[in-house]
């Protein structure tokens, strides 16, 4: 799968799990501009599935981070990357 499709499907995740509209951007942070509390993560995991035809863990890349407030649609797009063997 190529970043560009691993991107595309991540950012489709993200918005089938926000109430409105928003124009994504690498930087957003899931907590801080996003209002992403476990309960959206729970959706997202469910929604990245459904996106990408399989279940996708999110453990390991919520513990690679040692500030919630830096989980990014970036690191998100890169971890996902690497699971599908793209990213280095």
């Amino acid at each position: 799968m190529l970043l560009e499709e691993v991107h595309d499907k991540v950012s489709q995740a993200v918005l089938n799990t926000l109430r409105t509209p928003v124009d994504l951007h690498d930087d957003m942070t899931f907590i801080g501009d996003l209002a992403y509390d476990s309960l959206r993560v729970a959706s997202l995991s469910i929604a990245l599935e459904e996106e990408f035809g399989q279940p996708i863990l999110l453990n390991d890349w919520l513990a690679a981070s040692d500030d919630p407030m830096s989980l990014t649609i970036g690191s998100l797009n890169a971890y996902i990357a690497v699971v599908f063997g793209e990213g280095s």
